[in-house]
């Protein structure tokens, strides 16, 4: 048997209030499900494979797999399953025996009977465990057991009783008690499925101090998403498996990330808490039923930190249709209330609420209190909101910040713009060997780059290229001198900057000794992806091509924003764009016979950073 180890008191009663004083002193674990009592031994514990001994289903066995996954899960404990037999023992064994009256678990220990768990045979109460019914709750909690939890309206050696506000299933599977005051002795009170679907957030507080926290979990940005009709949560898309019922009483960790919960589904009435013990209710018709009229204090908890590390906290929330109340936490948290009076309050760190329209479709007042109202003036838009501790707003034409900028009851005429960080594109030019290159600003490296706010852009040279030697100027030009009778492939890097701040290094590609224009941009040869921007006008069409057939990004300036018109799609298609950019881009030669227009939310084009209002402005010309 492993080696155990003691356990220190933290002086925290909601932990301390389940330890045992005693774990196990490795962090991987053998587990088994023994098919003969003679396995354990003449003299071992109390007898109970003599005692109507029967072996694990496999439906019990695939539930204790799932359970013992959920501790690693939380924890920095490992658990592999062996074949039990007269000389390979699991050190955690689960079997049925009629010794116990209903269930019990050896704590850790070296002894052979350290570690395991056995469950009434004869009274058929655990042969189908299933999330949420009292099978489950068992498994969950004699494993608890056997890995050092004790109940908490026990004391044991310098770890007294957990305190009565938080002695219930709500917080601990290891509780006898089904809600906040019931009886110790009367048994459980619940619904037949309405027991606890993980361990709660007492008991990962408690398995941490002794095992650690196991900040791999779902480490990733994590969507987490719940189902009003079968309660089934689903991680990033994947369902994770239905409750027996239509309930939800479980708490979630998370070990770090962008993370969100997703109530979109739901038309109920919400109510979030983002902080750490916080809890959220989907939906009172899933709310677990605790018996004597008692139901549950909500759906879905958050885990307590371990040891004040914010990475299990999640950071987003997206409402439903109803009049949801979602509260934040100390991160910097992004809310989407969605259709119906919200009430929102973002807490610490710096908070968002995104809203569906314009900025123009909403009545921003500030209220004597520091609260917002943000009224929706469309019909069936996004309701009335009522905000506090709320930093920005960010609207489908921009992102503006609340607070500090007027007086109780004064909306502003001007919002406050959130800077945008420009975006520089990739660019490529082309030079004669032994010739200088001169790239004027008109065509320097500024001059497909974008920035949100039409800030003045202005370039600076991150790194060199290794021939040749260069001079680059604020506002773009350039000046390229190659290397004697160097030809080949050179590039340099720059980044952009609206003066406040800048983009992300970007590279300029030479390419010397190609055939092409001096001082034009070399949009034909070298690069999988040339980027063209148009400001007053158009590049020329020659210009449009790419020997990969790649796309090819055409960037709208902000001021420019048009619409295209409708063309044919012959063997000379023709485009035209209206508004201030009546040129027509017509005539492709080298066998280009079709002109794609796509729209920018197809191509992912946001994850370069752009703001969401300018998806209209973006286009693209694929040749195919």
């Amino acid at each position: 048997m492993p080696a155990t180890a003691s356990v220190s008191p933290t002086g925290d009663i909601r932990i301390d209030g389940l330890l045992s004083g005693i774990r196990w002193g490795v962090d991987t674990l053998t587990f088994s499900f023994p098919t003969s009592g003679s396995f354990y031994g003449s003299t071992y514990g109390n007898g109970e494979h003599l005692n109507n001994f029967e072996a694990f289903t496999p439906l019990q066995q695939d539930a204790i797999r799932t359970i013992l996954k959920s501790y690693s899960e939380v924890t920095n404990l490992k658990f592999f399953e062996v074949t039990e037999s007269s000389t390979v023992h699991g050190d955690l064994r689960y079997a049925e025996s009629d010794s116990p009256s209903t269930a019990w678990a050896y704590y850790p220990s070296t002894s052979a009977a350290g570690g395991d768990a056995w469950f009434n045979n004869s009274k058929n109460w655990y042969d189908n465990p299933a999330k949420g019914n009292y099978a489950w709750l068992t498994m969950l909690h004699e494993t608890g057991h056997a890995l050092g939890l004790k109940h908490p309206h026990e004391a044991r050696g310098s770890f007294g009783a957990l305190s009565a506000e938080y002695d219930s299933l709500e917080y601990s599977v290891m509780s006898y008690r089904s809600f906040i005051g019931a009886s110790t002795t009367s048994g459980y009170t619940n619904a037949s499925t309405s027991y606890p679907q993980t361990l709660m957030m007492l008991d990962i507080a408690a398995l941490q101090k002794m095992y650690g926290a196991n900040f791999t979990t779902n480490a990733g940005d994590t969507v987490y998403k719940w189902n009003p009709a079968t309660g089934e949560m689903s991680i990033n898309g994947v369902g994770q498996g239905a409750p027996a019922g239509n309930k939800i009483f479980m708490t979630v960790w998370d070990g770090g990330g962008n993370d969100t919960y997703d109530f979109s589904a739901y038309s109920t009435n919400l109510s979030v808490d983002l902080n750490p013990g916080g809890w959220t209710t989907t939906s009172t018709t899933q709310l677990a039923s605790l018996g004597s009229g008692k139901v549950a204090v909500g759906n879905i908890a958050n885990a307590l930190l371990f040891e004040n590390n914010p990475a299990s906290l999640i950071e987003n929330v997206i409402g439903g249709s109803g009049n949801d109340r979602l509260i934040g936490n100390a991160a910097d948290n992004t809310f989407v209330g969605g259709k119906g009076n919200d009430y929102i309050d973002g807490g610490a760190g710096q908070d968002t609420v995104i809203y569906t329209g314009l900025t123009s479709d909403y009545l921003r007042v500030e209220g004597s209190d520091g609260t917002w109202t943000i009224t929706d003036q469309r019909s069936n838009g996004d309701g009335i909101d009522t905000l506090k501790n709320i930093e920005y707003l960010r609207f489908s034409d921009g992102v503006i910040a609340l607070g500090g900028q007027t007086t109780p009851d004064q909306q502003p005429d001007q919002p406050v713009v959130v800077n945008a960080a420009p975006v520089a594109y990739a660019d490529s030019y082309a030079a004669a060997k032994n010739t200088k290159l001169v790239v004027t600003a008109a065509n320097g490296v500024l001059k497909n780059d974008f920035d949100a706010d039409g800030d003045t852009l202005s370039a600076t040279l991150v790194k060199g290229p290794a021939k040749g030697a260069l001079s680059l100027k604020a506002d773009g030009s350039f000046v390229y001198t190659p290397a004697k009778n160097f030809t080949g492939t050179v590039s340099f890097t720059y980044k952009a900057s609206d003066g406040e701040s800048t983009s992300a290094t970007t590279t300029v590609t030479l390419v010397v000794g190609a055939a092409a224009a001096k001082g034009s941009k070399a949009s034909k040869g070298a690069a999988d992806h040339d980027h063209h921007v148009g400001d007053d006008q158009i590049p020329a069409p020659v210009s449009l091509t790419d020997k990969n057939a790649d796309w090819l990004p055409f960037l709208l300036a902000k001021s420019k924003i048009a619409e295209f018109a409708s063309a044919s799609s012959g063997e000379h298609p023709k485009l035209a764009l209206l508004a201030d950019l009546m040129k027509s881009v017509e005539g492709l030669g080298g066998g280009q016979k079709h002109i794609k227009l796509h729209d920018f939310d197809d191509h992912g084009h946001g994850a370069a950073g752009l703001p969401d209002y300018m998806a209209s402005a973006y286009s693209e010309f694929h040749l195919a």
